[in-house]
């Protein structure tokens, strides 16, 4: 596929180049991400990228993503180069937008708010070299570049601003063929139950009336489009509130409240 490269200018963009930077959260090279895959920690996008271009060879994977550094993580990759999956210039740019989604749904909050923060301005990883994935600095101040991360970046960010933003807690793998991680298939990549207990961190009091609030709002999540699953936890959740009650009277209340009280989250 044939991508145009385009012209930004630098001072009306969000520009990153070195991870400490403002935006610098935006690069794959970011440590600040730690991520998850097959129940497997990878300690940077650029390594889960770089990974993805070898599933026929499970110890490359391997010693790519065992590598704390990312750019040490590239060179393991880079010396492997000849031996990458035959259509990886196909679909590369199909994996990094996977890679950038599971980025995502794993730091939904921090990863999120650094996207709002960049609001509609052009997002431009500035590169001395890569005029695919990044763009470079001319004469006259401007970018001129694909810049396809950035490009994928501000499909994201345009994605985590509408209606759907939540979709984006789910993260199913691209429908490539043998997409694998150390000889298995990648499994879908699912945190709507962890982002709905991180709004439950805040209810720890050990008070009768705060766990009764705390399974209204269960009892809400349980109906939502969210996740079905959470019905398992809201149960236990009665459980315990109801030995906690002992006695009838107040039991007869929390099945009372359960059944009249409806919260929308969203």
């Amino acid at each position: 596929m044939k991508y145009s490269e385009r012209i930004y200018d630098a001072a009306e963009s969000c520009v990153f180049r070195k991870t400490r930077e403002a935006f610098g959260g935006l690069s794959n090279m970011a440590t600040d991400y730690p991520l998850e895959v097959n129940n497997m920690q990878i300690p940077t996008a650029e390594a889960l990228y770089q990974a993805c271009r070898y599933p026929h060879l499970p110890e490359v994977q391997m010693a790519i993503i065992e590598q704390a550094s990312p750019m040490t993580a590239k060179m393991k990759s880079k010396a492997h180069y000849c031996q990458s999956r035959s259509d990886w210039e196909e679909i590369k740019v199909t994996v990094m937008r996977w890679c950038l989604r599971v980025k995502l749904a794993q730091h939904f909050f921090k990863f999120g708010h650094l996207l709002e923060s960049t609001y509609d301005k052009s997002i431009v990883e500035e590169s001395k070299r890569d005029r695919f994935w990044g763009a470079q600095r001319t004469e006259n101040e401007k970018l001129r570049g694909v810049n396809a991360l950035g490009r994928l970046l501000m499909e994201i960010r345009q994605l985590y601003r509408s209606e759907a933003k939540y979709d984006l807690l789910y993260v199913e793998p691209p429908k490539i063929e043998n997409f694998l991680m150390l000889g298995e298939n990648i499994e879908p990549i699912d945190k709507r139950l962890d982002f709905i207990l991180s709004l439950l961190k805040g209810w720890q009091a050990d008070s009768l009336e705060t766990d009764k609030l705390r399974l209204r709002l269960l009892d809400s999540l349980a109906s939502s489009y969210i996740y079905a699953g959470i019905h398992d936890l809201k149960n236990k959740e009665a459980k315990h509130l109801h030995k906690k009650a002992g006695n009838d009277e107040e039991k007869d209340l929390l099945e009372s409240d359960e059944q009249t009280l409806n919260l929308s989250l969203f």
